[in-house]
């Protein structure tokens, strides 16, 4: 398991103005599975966030297209006059 160290600054970066998480597994590697964990951790990371990256440009492309029917729904309704 890793486990959250305090915030720090990068010492190379005295001027930097992004913090630092440091974070380093408690215990040194005994077998495959704790080997595996690591690359299995960031993969179900970056998994996540190309999902919820694919999923808000879906909704920005929804948004859009809702935008735009609307307008086109005033136009013709604007062009038809009062009923």
């Amino acid at each position: 398991m890793c486990v959250w160290r305090r915030l720090k600054w990068p010492e190379s970066r005295s001027n930097s103005r992004l913090p630092v998480f440091d974070v380093r597994p408690n215990a040194s590697i005994h077998g495959w599975r704790d080997f595996l964990v690591h690359p299995a951790t960031i993969t179900i990371g970056l998994l996540t966030y190309a999902t919820a990256r694919e999923y808000s440009d879906i909704y920005g492309q929804q948004a859009e297209i809702e935008r735009q029917l609307r307008e086109a729904l005033r136009d013709v309704s604007v062009a038809m006059g009062p009923l």
